[in-house]
């Protein structure tokens, strides 16, 4: 349920869903921009945001990036959440690879 929820958030780009204009991530633009301090942060303050105002069910217990550089070259974006849902941890390991 958990993975669920932060995986629709993460994958809608805000303005996709009528009624809710301000729901979503839209990680997909991400792939397109170099990834430095700045841009990280801006990630992980919108992912935050945008499960503390629409997941109010899931408590972020932790949240790390890493950028290696992937096996063909490539840079991969590493995010782990930790949600918490009723007592119930859940890691959520998503990978953007650019």
């Amino acid at each position: 349920m958990a993975r669920a929820q932060v995986s629709q958030i993460l994958l809608t780009a805000p303005g996709e869903r009528v009624m809710l204009p301000d729901f979503g991530v839209d990680i997909d633009r991400f792939l397109f921009e170099q990834i430095t301090p700045e841009v990280l942060k801006e990630l992980r303050d919108e992912i935050l945001g945008q499960i503390a105002e629409y997941a109010q069910n899931l408590e972020v217990v932790s949240y790390q990036s890493q950028v290696s550089e992937s096996n063909n070259g490539s840079n991969q974006l590493t995010i782990r959440l930790v949600v918490r849902q009723r007592d119930d941890d859940e890691e959520i390991a998503i990978i953007i690879t650019k």
